[in-house]
């Protein structure tokens, strides 16, 4: 059964696929909750014109491609000018830039305290927008990622357990034998490689009283091995303990005793682990602060703020006996029965595990390429040649009648993207099963993009025996724009063709008036810039005017008409007489209309819609309000969080009662 709602030939209810319900099936179950929804992909990208038909920029052929950019510029590239926006602040708006810490982020200013909106910002919202209207391909480390997703089955029940048989099948499989104890050790060789290996104790046990449920941070103890190390410096002996022992200690949160797992070293059974799996381990973007980085040495943090749980010293290979050895951590590990290589490891017994396949894999492999497209030869492409829009900064014009900038400081949490939460940004269709990353078959949703909202959504820190317990993670918004702020910039352009042109005004005139296609323009819509977006901030409006270069602009003798100086440039009309601006809107529509297939082009369309829907959706009710806030586990009590209930696409989110 497909997401769309259907109507149910024997009553008035709207029935949709179990997956986006709680496991009850009851009528108080609703879809997810989500302040956010995805612009639907094309099925393929489309070419801006004949000349760049299946032509691929690589750098091997850099010569070639960047003489086909210089006739196509000297050929097609007819129009010159600027687009004039007004920009509106229609809800509470922060373009952030640093604050006075780590911990605070203010509205970018230059002198006296006046708030500007950096081209930079309005050059990224246009850019984005623009890929979208355009079918632009998706570039790795630009619109995804290359890593791997972790996971451990710690919340899903019932019907929605599907990680719980994925993690048993990659991690437990038969049982516990499978997961292996001992020792990662880093090896640095003589031509200057490094080379990681997992070192099995057979003899690891558990010491303590054994418990379950969710782990407090754990700790190593390394004293023998650090015993080791004093008496090698100390008196040059290399003879070192018996044993070489240490152990893991995970706290239960709230509870004691602990579970102490106690390692042995043994060097007779030792198993190579390839770089790819430790590249993906350091990637694990989402690994908790109550976490350990096995291989980040103690007392320091990664990038994430996650202690360090190694040992490193340039004697270990002489205390371990092996040559090289200068890094060593207590670890569990599973190997590949089909490679005789570890397959993937971390630092306690039921740690997280990577997916089988990466984000890149669920990418659509014609999406993933190098084709040149529209939002290269309009915004530039790295190595081959700059852009031909230009964006200045839009300075403040106009107040609210309340003011410029909001009196308090809000908190809020800046969110990362959290694509563990498989069954929102994968595409769940065709089944009530919900597809996470391990299913190969399923595509990412789409382009991820933010409701408008009436409200804005503000964290308080949270008291514990009078102490804030997370304010360690919440941002301080200073200086925040009220609604009703004007803001005037302009995008400069060079040399674009009709159609190029065409793309650029679909985007910054979707809010300008109304058109007879409402598709093409319609007052009210609202863009989203600047920090806070999930939490309801940055809804701006956009009224758009497009001027182009006189004809005569560079060969006019006279530099005066009637009224003063010859201007250089002319506005163009919205939609009346012949060069208007819905005219390059039009013939960029025909454009694609007629280079794609029959079944890409209405799959733009699809993902258009999706947009708009998205712009136009600001304001509605309250209701609407309160489904585009995130899911907590705590106060979800239909238990949609644990369910895994999936995210209606935007046109059902919309209209769902």
């Amino acid at each position: 059964m497909s997401g769309k709602q259907q109507k149910n030939t024997n009553s008035n209810k709207v029935t949709i696929p179990k997956k986006y319900f709680g496991t009850d099936g009851g009528v108080n179950t609703y879809p997810a909750d989500a302040p956010y929804n995805f612009i639907s992909l094309p099925t393929d990208i489309c070419a801006p014109h004949a000349m760049w038909e299946d032509v691929v920029a690589t750098t091997e052929d850099l010569h070639i491609v960047s003489d086909i950019y210089d006739e196509y510029i000297q050929t097609q590239g007819k129009h010159s000018g600027y687009i004039e926006l007004t920009i509106t602040t229609k809800q509470d708006t922060l373009v952030g830039m640093p604050g006075k810490t780590d911990r605070e982020s203010t509205f970018f200013s230059i002198k006296n305290n006046e708030p500007m909106i950096p081209g930079s910002s309005l050059r990224g919202m246009t850019r984005n927008l623009f890929k979208i209207m355009t079918a632009s391909s998706f570039r790795s480390n630009e619109d995804f990622n290359e890593r791997v997703l972790y996971y451990r089955d710690i919340a899903s029940r019932g019907s929605a357990s599907e990680l719980k048989n994925e993690y048993e099948r990659n991690h437990t499989g038969a049982g516990d034998d499978t997961i292996r104890g001992g020792f990662i050790v880093r090896v640095r060789t003589h031509t200057g490689d490094t080379k990681w290996y997992a070192y099995n104790d057979p003899t690891v046990n558990l010491t303590g009283e054994k418990l379950d449920g969710t782990i407090d941070h754990p700790m190593v103890n390394w004293k023998c091995f650090t015993e080791a190390i004093e008496t090698l410096t100390n008196t040059g002996n290399r003879k070192a303990p018996s044993e070489l022992t240490c152990s893991i200690r995970v706290n239960q949160i709230g509870k004691k005793p602990t579970n102490t797992y106690t390692v042995r070293w043994n060097s007779d059974e030792y198993y190579e682990i390839d770089e790819s799996i430790i590249r993906d381990y350091l990637g694990d973007e989402r690994r908790g602060g109550n976490s350990i980085n096995l291989l980040y040495p103690q007392r320091s943090k990664d990038v994430n703020g996650v202690s360090g749980g190694a040992l490193e010293s340039s004697l270990l290979g002489d205390i371990l006996g092996v040559m090289g050895a200068d890094m060593i951590a207590p670890c569990f590990f599973v190997v590949d029965p089909t490679s005789g290589k570890v397959k993937n490891f971390g630092h306690t017994k039921y740690y997280r595990i990577p997916y089988n396949f990466s984000i890149a894999d669920h990418v659509p492999s014609n999406l993933r390429t190098n084709r040149v497209d529209f939002t290269d030869l309009v915004f530039g492409l790295k190595e081959f040649w700059g852009g031909r829009v230009y964006f200045g900064d839009a300075v403040h014009t106009e107040s609210s009648d309340k003011g410029i900038y909001q009196g308090e400081p809000l908190n809020t949490i800046l969110l990362r993207p959290n694509p563990t939460s498989f069954q929102l940004y994968l595409a769940q269709k065709g089944t009530d099963k919900r597809l996470h990353w391990n299913d190969k078959s399923s595509m990412i949703r789409g382009v991820k993009y933010y409701w408008h909202r009436n409200s804005i959504e503000v964290y308080e820190p949270e008291k514990k025996n009078g102490k804030d317990i997370n304010s360690n993670i919440l941002t301080q918004l200073s200086n925040i724009v009220k609604r009703d702020n004007t803001f005037v910039g302009k995008v400069y352009f060079n040399h674009l063709t009709t159609e190029e042109l065409g793309a650029l005004c679909k985007v910054l005139f979707t809010s300008t008036e109304n058109s007879a296609d409402k598709i093409t323009r319609k007052k009210g819509r609202r863009f989203k810039i600047g920090k806070g977006k999930s939490m309801g901030l940055g809804s701006v409006d956009i009224q758009s005017k497009l001027f182009l270069e006189a004809e005569d602009a560079y060969t006019n003798e006279s530099i005066w008409s009637d009224t003063g100086v010859a201007p250089l440039h002319e506005e163009i009309s919205l939609d009346e007489g012949e060069h208007t601006v819905d005219s390059f809107i039009a013939a960029f529509d025909t454009h694609t209309k007629n280079s794609m297939s029959e079944v890409a082009h209405a799959s733009l369309e699809i993902g258009v819609e999706d947009l708009v829907i998205m712009m136009d959706s600001g304001g509605i009710n309250p209701a609407f309000d309160s489904r585009t806030v995130h899911m907590t586990i705590e106060n979800d009590p239909a238990n949609r969080f644990k369910d895994r209930i999936a995210l209606l696409e935007p046109k059902e989110f919309k209209g769902f009662k």
